[in-house]
């Protein structure tokens, strides 16, 4: 093995660096393996096409590269070094099994780096905020303000510290770095910036190009042009609200300029840990200044601080503590159940992919059942046993995820922390878990692929073995389809756990497709199946939401007309345009009309009916009078006793419909052509 790498790196890419180094000569022995910096930058790469990634998330970037006998791997980082492998090694070396391997290991490698720089982080807000507490006047506070915030944002070229003046109405600098000292003289409006919209809404804003910068200034001002112009614009901008419980005084602003650094979720989680910091400092130095307050109230602000303090250390310690028990438990309702259990907290817990962890008294508890009465009724609390439970939801962009069910009384200071640092960590795991549902289904999709052109073989038999499937001698299909469009994952999943439930479905092979997601169920009892078909049919039949094809039950040889008949079971409603459930064995002369669509049927219906339908296109008296004859067989008698009305008005009525139409009865092909279009005007006319 022959490396080849530049010496000059800090010791946390030595460590890497030296890691790496390891884990190659494991893989790839005797290889010619060369380790250098990488120029490639994160940002850049994050605003191009990300599709051919081997790996991506918000704190690196992995991208594969394989010419010959030589793979060439980028790892380009937000935090750490960037490096670029290069391997040049025997053909047989470079297999995609070895290769794979490899990169686990070489993640494992860099999401331990990453934790690393998180815990360091972390501990630096203790460090950096501690020096807070010493700080008596504004004078001293504000200094250690800016010193502070430097140290806790990485790779952050400058900072501003702006206190609200309520006699002007405006945010003033008080503190800053990186900037010419005109740049106190720019003194914000709250409607004129995004330093203002922060201040007012209390909410933080990151912004990471030049041109969503330049596009938050809601008003020109040439003050701003004249003192800018000897500044330079921030390439990556992150301002957060410095507030307490009593009132907002300002905003923190940190910059990057020259490194086009990009501001993630891990810097506003930390820049606002701080802010809250120095918030409680900045409340303390106004009390000292004022001498508004006895020395009893200063020395409960130190104590409030030092129990941040405190806290967030605890908070380290519980972030270590999720990462070592999301190892040993891979379900998240078995994680959640361990997180509880080590803290001595009564924590339930539901999510909409069927993970679950719910005590004895909860266990009855669905996903539907708390998203009907929490996500859609707005409701916060729910009676369970006579006693009254709070309901935390889970949300990610907009989606209700999950919930976190905890008695009232126990829900304390202490507690929503943990439970808010836990939010974050479950919604990711919730994400990751969704994500690799969509391999796992393109392979399904590449085996109902493979079956449909050349039938079941034995390697289709050991696919499905594989995947814990046993094709016994019966099999049904069933489609399903929701009114809008969706590929997404999340939807797939609990979709799939709320049928298996309902239905306690059992060896069951599941893909989707678009909006279509697909259920293949085996057995050795076909009766088994004819009672499902018949549960199914009974469930959908009146569903507004759903449209559901159902197949009949045949041998397991016969698995694609199964699919193929749930197929045109699917599309007679959908050219119908209705939503409920239709079997392919009540489906039948529909199946002639599933390759129309419904404007074309219609059409056909109006050119031959069109006499007989009143303005609005609904069947006339004549039309509906020609229905009821055929409903009864051709019955004379008994048409006429069922719509009241005599014999000789009836004759009356069916001259008169065939007179208009010229269409008759007595005529086979007519008589048949009749009889089609009256069965079609029941779904197709408006």
């Amino acid at each position: 093995m022959i490396f080849m790498y530049n010496p000059t790196f800090d010791n946390n890419s030595d460590s890497l660096r030296k890691s790496l180094s390891v884990v190659s000569v494991r893989y790839f022995p005797q290889s010619n393996v060369h380790i250098e910096h990488s120029d490639l930058r994160y940002d850049s790469l994050m605003a191009g096409d990300t599709s051919g990634f081997e790996d991506k998330n918000e704190s690196y970037i992995l991208i594969r590269e394989r010419d010959g006998d030589c793979m060439v791997i980028n790892i380009i980082c937000l935090h750490i070094e960037s490096l670029r492998i290069a391997i040049r090694t025997e053909h047989a070396l470079l297999s995609e099994e070895n290769v794979r391997v490899f990169l686990s290991e070489v993640k494992i490698l860099l999401l331990t780096e990453v934790i690393n720089y998180q815990n360091t982080m972390f501990t630096k807000i203790s460090d950096n905020t501690w020096h807070l507490a010493s700080g008596l006047s504004h004078e001293v506070v504000t200094q250690h303000v800016i010193d502070g915030a430097l140290k806790t944002i990485a790779y952050s070229d400058a900072a501003i510290f702006r206190i609200y003046d309520d006699k002007s109405d405006r945010l003033v600098p008080v503190a800053m770095t990186g900037f010419k000292n005109n740049y106190y003289d720019y003194i914000v409006g709250l409607h004129e910036s995004i330093t203002g919209k922060v201040f007012k809404s209390m909410q933080t804003a990151v912004l990471n190009s030049r041109e969503e910068i330049n596009h938050s200034f809601t008003a020109s001002s040439s003050l701003r042009d004249e003192i800018l112009k000897d500044n330079p614009l921030a390439t990556s901008l992150i301002c957060v609200p410095v507030y307490d419980q009593s009132a907002c005084y300002g905003t923190l602003t940190m910059l990057s300029f020259s490194r086009q650094f990009v501001f993630n979720s891990l810097a506003k989680s930390l820049l606002e840990t701080y802010s809250s910091q120095v918030a409680l400092a900045w409340r303390n130095a106004r009390l000292y200044d004022e001498r508004t307050e006895s020395l009893r109230v200063v020395e409960d602000l130190r104590n409030q601080l030092q129990a941040q303090n405190t806290l967030l250390n605890a908070s380290v310690d519980f972030y270590n503590l999720m990462v070592s028990l999301s190892i040993k438990y891979n379900r998240l309702g078995d994680f959640i159940a361990a997180i509880a259990s080590h803290l001595s907290l009564d924590l339930n817990y539901l999510d909409v992919l069927g993970n679950q962890s719910l005590s004895e008294s909860l266990s009855a508890l669905t996903w539907s059942h708390l998203r009907a009465s929490a996500g859609e009724k707005n409701v916060s609390t729910i009676i369970v046993g006579g006693r009254d439970y709070c309901l935390l939801p889970l949300e990610n962009e907009g989606r209700l995820l999950a919930f976190f069910i905890m008695r009232n009384p126990d829900l304390n200071e202490h507690v929503s922390s943990i439970i808010s640092r836990l939010k974050e960590f479950v919604i990711m795991e919730i994400v990751k878990q969704a994500g690799s549902v969509a391999l796992e289904n393109k392979k399904n999709l590449d085996l109902i692929a493979e079956i449909m052109v050349i039938g079941l073989t034995a390697e289709s038999e050991i696919s499905f073995a594989r995947r814990g499937i046993v094709l016994h001698k019966s099999v049904l299909c069933i489609k399903l389809t929701a009114p809008q469009v969706t590929s997404d994952e999340i939807h797939y999943l609990s979709t799939i756990n709320v049928l298996t439930r309902d239905f306690a479905l059992k060896n069951v092979f599941h893909y989707f497709d678009a909006d279509v997601i697909t259920l293949i169920i085996f057995d050795m009892n076909e009766q088994k199946l004819f009672a499902l078909e018949e549960k199914v049919i009974a469930r959908y039949q009146q569903d507004k939401l759903y449209k559901v094809g159902v197949s009949s039950v045949l041998r397991r040889q016969e698995v694609i007309t199964s699919i193929k008949q749930a197929n045109t079971a699917l599309d007679v409603l959908k050219t119908r345009n209705k939503s409920g459930v239709m079997s392919f064995r009540h489906s039948g002369i529909d199946r002639l009309f599933i390759k129309h669509t419904p404007e074309e049927l219609k059409d056909f219906i109006l050119d031959l009916f069109s006499p007989v339908l009143e303005e609005n296109n609904k069947p006339g008296i004549l039309l509906v009078t020609i229905i009821c004859f055929l409903k009864n067989r051709q019955s004379v008698v008994n048409t006429a006793e069922e719509m009241g009305i005599h014999v000789n008005t009836l004759y009356q009525r069916i001259k008169k419909f065939e007179t208009l139409t010229g269409l008759s009865l007595n005529n086979a092909d007519e008589f048949i052509m009749i009889a089609l279009t009256c069965h079609m005007s029941r779904f197709y006319l408006s």
